[in-house]
């Protein structure tokens, strides 16, 4: 609970109006989110809505053994939007990814600030469908693409949401993230080393230049256009507007070649 109004990083909170935020933001607490916490397990009641100030999570499918990553939520989205939709459980689990801050919710009282405000449930339909895209373009991809188009591509996503170019992560949880094998991992890895694009080490991965800003999106993302520009995806209001660098035109190299998706 708050005594005066915060300034949010979440996109979700500062693109709601005045009135809408105010409906419900007396219940946001303030939270650490720990690396690999579950904040959603599938098939179990969501207990709460969240928020990332900092850091990311991961939505996955399946057990340990055939996990795969359906999609990533930072600080462009919210955490628990099926029940925006009236669906109180998923058949996936969300948890940290990367460790950082937020706010979060009880279920209860957010579902009771959207059913008082009709504007406030359209504004986060609205982020619903675009992770709907997102989730849509990553079943593109990886039907589409090489193991290192996928692995750019996730890299992209991943350094849109932090803070500076470092990602804590081993081979083995890009493998689970990417649903490969370990081995296909390090060989996609050295092609993108290789291109100078990255350096990486054991449990680090660390790229060679800034964030992308709202002209260097993907062939991918360009394609998709104004619903992953407004709302999801990689969104081009987190990083700096004079944010350029070699990492980008690099990276999407990979995916050039061989697009052949067009809007």
């Amino acid at each position: 609970m708050f005594s005066s109004v915060p300034i949010f990083r979440n996109s979700v909170l500062l693109g709601l109006q005045p009135d809408d935020l105010a409906s419900f933001s007396k219940q946001l607490e303030p939270v650490d989110f720990r690396l690999r916490q579950v904040l959603i397990e599938s098939n179990e009641p969501i207990q709460h809505v969240c928020f990332h100030e900092s850091g990311y999570s991961s939505v996955v499918a399946g057990n340990n053994g055939s996990a795969v990553e359906l999609g990533m939520i930072g600080r462009e989205g919210i955490v628990g939007l099926p029940v925006v939709l009236d669906c109180d459980r998923v058949p996936f689990d969300i948890f940290i990814q990367l460790a950082g801050h937020g706010f979060r919710i009880a279920t209860k009282p957010f579902l009771e600030a959207i059913a008082r405000r009709p504007a406030l449930k359209s504004r986060l339909l609205q982020h619903s469908q675009a992770f709907n895209v997102q989730v849509a373009s990553t079943a593109f991809v990886n039907a589409k693409h090489t193991l290192e188009m996928r692995l750019a591509r996730w890299l992209l996503m991943c350094h849109d949401r932090v803070d500076g170019s470092e990602f804590a992560i081993t081979h083995d949880f890009l493998s689970t993230m990417l649903g490969v094998r370990r081995a296909g991992v390090t060989t996609a890895l050295h092609v993108l080393e290789g291109n100078k694009a990255i350096r990486a080490s054991r449990g680090q991965i660390i790229s060679n230049h800034p964030p992308r800003t709202a002209g260097e999106l993907c062939p991918w993302e360009a394609a998709w256009g104004p619903q992953l520009g407004s709302f999801a995806g990689v969104l081009v209001d987190l990083v700096t507007n004079d944010a350029r660098g070699d990492f980008v035109q690099v990276v999407t190299e990979c995916f050039v070649e061989f697009l052949e998706f067009r809007p």
